[in-house]
């Protein structure tokens, strides 16, 4: 049947101008629609990808569609520079910014949990307000602000109207030179984070997770537990958070884009205006590459639940290795968790024992892991495992072209939906520039994808998977596990301090 492009823009206008309700009310960002050139070349993009296409009859890889996003890169006299695309038909503007080497992992010694405490406190005033005070400005200027942190980066970002872009950057300025920390904010945020990782050690998924990161990590920043943050957390004081912001908040670190209605001057004079007087460079850390310790074992974590949680890891390939691509796509074949793969095919489809499984990629500064989780019974869990070793070992045997067709479809027809709003685009570019992709990449990338051959795919799954150092974290009461003696000891490989990726 042939698609519709505009039935497919009239689904997509739907979707993305539904209006969603703040807490204290409706905001005039939210009701502004995207803009109809954006929409419309979504809408013409998917009808060329898989919008109306069958899932279980893959065809012939599509041509790369080149993308219609101007991505250029702007420096401010104080030398800061930023990735921009500039979008004058609807007054919004979305600005991401990033600290390197600023993440959870660079939390000081002996205070664990510090940049989580510092991601929940910024917004807590700053400057002339208080936690009221700051949050009723936010609201009355219409801008959105996030903060967050993952293992490697602190991440900032706020979405508003054209008008309003100047009180935002000065908001940053302030969060970021003059927070507040007032005690009674403080003691509040630290209380709300203690009482849910608290909470968090009776759930199944937080354990599977920490069980994974100490065992694999050890003693490295990235195995940091639940209970190390619990002992440490309450004795970090305001004076140590101030600190870590001069220490790691400097311009030799940071990473910006910007999106929305703005000009490169504009954005420019505000860059300087809001991070010219930083630090020129922050404070070296000792953070290491991590060695992974303990793989291909098995391990147990006893929790009384009708159903376990079975994660599931080896060494993977770091980003900048030139057979990322083909890894990525390989992963795909043998873990894509939306109903098509032959994880998905031999666990869930043939036997029914779980409602999804997915394995993929996990990359960060200091390590990469290919990991995967399902759930199943207690008592099918070592079948799980059985089948998951099995579909392992013979993805190592390669890939079809039929897989590799209808995985390179997907990929090269949903790439368009990254850049689906003014928010999601500067996102985007910041994690490009995370990865040293170069600004052109948003045009090559489809092209990347198109171009990987099958004798590629299956050259890397050859020397990449490796079932023996396959290590399964299990929480729940599973039933008539056998581990036998090769599983549960830790692989020599363990023990190197060898570079997680493909074998040259």
């Amino acid at each position: 049947m042939a698609l519709n492009p505009q039935r497919i823009f009239n689904d997509i206008f739907k979707r993305y101008t539904i209006r969603r309700r703040l807490n204290h009310g409706s905001s005039p960002l939210r009701s502004i629609s995207r803009s109809w050139s954006l929409l419309m070349a979504l809408a013409l993009s998917c009808s060329s990808g898989l919008v109306g296409q069958s899932s279980a009859t893959p065809t012939t890889p599509e041509k790369p569609q080149p993308s219609s996003i101007n991505v250029q890169e702007v420096k401010s006299v104080k030398g800061l520079t930023a990735w921009m695309v500039t979008s004058p038909e609807i007054p919004v503007v979305s600005v991401a910014i990033a600290f390197k080497s600023a993440g959870n992992a660079a939390d000081p010694q002996g205070l664990a949990g510090l940049v989580r405490l510092l991601t929940s406190t910024l917004d807590e005033g700053a400057g002339p307000w208080d936690s009221q005070g700051f949050k009723k400005f936010l609201l009355e200027k219409n801008i959105e602000l996030a903060i967050s942190a993952n293992q490697d980066i602190f991440q900032l970002s706020f979405r508003t109207i054209k008008k309003n872009v100047g009180d935002a950057f000065h908001v940053l300025n302030l969060i970021l030179r003059d927070p507040k920390f007032d005690d009674e904010a403080l003691v509040r945020v630290k209380n709300q984070i203690l009482t849910s990782l608290e909470q968090s050690l009776h759930n199944e998924s937080f354990l599977a997770n920490q069980k994974l990161n100490s065992l694999i990590y050890g003693s490295h920043p990235y195995g940091k537990t639940a209970q190390q943050i619990l002992k440490e957390f309450p004795k970090i004081t305001a004076t140590q958070m101030r600190q870590f912001i001069k220490d790691r908040f400097a311009r030799d670190q940071i990473v910006i884009s910007a999106v929305g209605d703005i000009t490169p001057q504009e954005l420019k004079d505000y860059l300087d205006k809001t991070f010219g007087d930083f630090p020129e460079t922050a404070t070296p850390t000792d953070l290491k590459k991590a060695t992974l310790l303990n793989l291909g074992t098995t391990v147990v974590e006893t929790l009384d639940i009708p159903q376990s949680l079975v994660y599931f890891t080896q060494p993977g390939i770091t980003r900048d290795d030139p057979d990322f691509y083909a890894a990525v796509v390989m992963m795909k074949i043998m873990g894509d968790g939306e109903f098509e793969s032959r994880l998905w095919n031999e666990v869930r489809e043939k036997r029914g024992l779980t409602y999804g499984i997915d394995a993929d990629i996990h990359y960060s500064k200091y390590a990469s892991l290919l990991i995967g989780g399902t759930s199943t019974k207690n008592t099918s869990v070592q079948e799980v495992i059985n089948l998951i070793r099995k579909v392992w070992q013979n993805m190592k045997d390669g890939a079809t072209q039929t897989e590799l067709d209808f995985v390179k479809k997907r990929m090269i027809g949903s790439f368009s939906l990254n850049f689906s709003s003014t928010n999601r685009i500067a996102k985007a570019l910041l994690v490009y520039q995370l990865d040293n992709l170069g600004i052109d990449y948003i045009n090559k990338r489809n092209k990347i994808i198109s171009s990987l051959t099958l004798d590629h795919i299956n050259k890397v799954a050859k020397s990449l998977l490796m079932p023996e150092q396959l290590t399964f974290i299990i929480v729940g009461k599973p039933e008539n596990l056998t581990l036998d003696e090769a599983a549960q000891k830790p692989s020599e490989e363990s023990s190197k301090d060898t570079k997680p990726g493909v074998n040259k």
